[in-house]
């Protein structure tokens, strides 16, 4: 139950990410992606609360999504060429 609740809360907040268009790890952003995920964020908070109770269900969905919400974007970081062009303010 654990490991569905944290893929459900990864993917919901994966899904987020990937629909802003502050997003780099693809080319454009998917904004109909975002609509995926609150589904996939109820499931996720259903199964942490099922295993866990509530109190620590709560805790463990918002550690999952902000560990998710800070990783994504050195994910980006990281996928980007050291030659690619800087943006420019």
């Amino acid at each position: 139950m654990n490991l569905l609740a944290l893929a459900c809360i990864v993917l919901a907040v994966t899904a987020l990410y990937l629909g802003s268009s502050h997003q780099r790890l693809l080319r454009t952003p998917r904004p109909a992606w975002r609509w995926l995920a609150l589904p996939l964020a109820l499931l996720g908070a259903m199964a942490w609360i099922q295993a866990h109770g509530l109190a620590a269900g709560i805790a463990g969905l918002l550690c999952a999504a902000m560990l998710a919400a800070v990783g994504l974007p050195y994910l980006g970081w990281a996928r980007t060429p050291a030659t690619a062009p800087r943006s420019r303010r």
